[in-house]
């Protein structure tokens, strides 16, 4: 199996990605407090604004969203991502229920489900890399036929499935599992190591909007 090989290559530094989802609640956890709003809401809203989007600007964004009551324009995902924040920025408490309807997509949902419960057994996030590293395949398009067959809802427990075997066998939740996975394959296929760094809170609440974009690395 290409997930259980990929797993015998990870690091040091990609086996700390396996708290990458906790510290990630913790983080959103501090936002919810910080602007009173539901902790159901700001992990909807994130997980709507994640699509083509890197994790440090994916949260800028989405505080800067919520922040503006939705009117912030400058979102790097997809126009039908930033429609669907929306909607669930204009939830009120009795329908944030709603929300996994409103996500739509099998991976935006997974996402959504465990940011809010990291430590639960929600299915695991299966986005494109994760597919890629499931085949073995690398340098294969999003648009191959491939990539889009393990896409579809039907077809997505496929992966899913693989990763929570291996998370049984290593006696490891099956998200910290996923985020292993997830760090192993992006640092060997973009020669790149992912940290878990996410922006400082106070520099997130209390700087200029327009610096926050300018220093999402810094």
């Amino acid at each position: 199996m290409n997930l259980d090989h990929l797993l015998r290559q990870a690091t040091s530094s990609d086996l700390k990605r396996s708290n990458w989802y906790v510290e990630a609640n913790f983080y959103l956890n501090q936002i919810s407090c910080h602007l009173d709003i539901p902790m159901e809401k700001i992990c909807g809203i994130v997980s709507a604004l994640s699509p083509a989007c890197p994790w440090k600007q994916n949260i800028i964004d989405a505080y800067q969203f919520i922040k503006s009551n939705g009117h912030y324009p400058n979102c790097v995902t997809y126009k039908r991502q930033v429609q669907k924040a929306l909607r669930i920025l204009k939830l009120s408490k009795k329908s944030l229920h709603k929300i996994p309807d409103i996500l739509g997509g099998p991976k935006t949902r997974a996402f959504y489900q465990v940011l809010l419960d990291p430590t639960g057994f929600s299915i695991p996030v299966v986005d494109t890399h994760i597919i890629k590293a499931f085949l073995g395949q690398p340098d294969i398009p999003k648009n191959d036929k491939r990539v889009k067959y393990y896409l579809k809802p039907k077809n997505i427990t496929v992966i899913a499935e693989a990763i929570e075997e291996l998370a049984i066998d290593h006696k490891m939740n099956v998200h910290s599992m996923q985020a292993i996975l997830w760090s192993t394959w992006k640092r060997i296929t973009d020669n790149k190591v992912y940290s878990n760094a996410l922006p400082n809170f106070e520099y997130l609440v209390s700087a200029p909007k327009e610096q926050r974009r300018l220093s999402i690395n810094a």
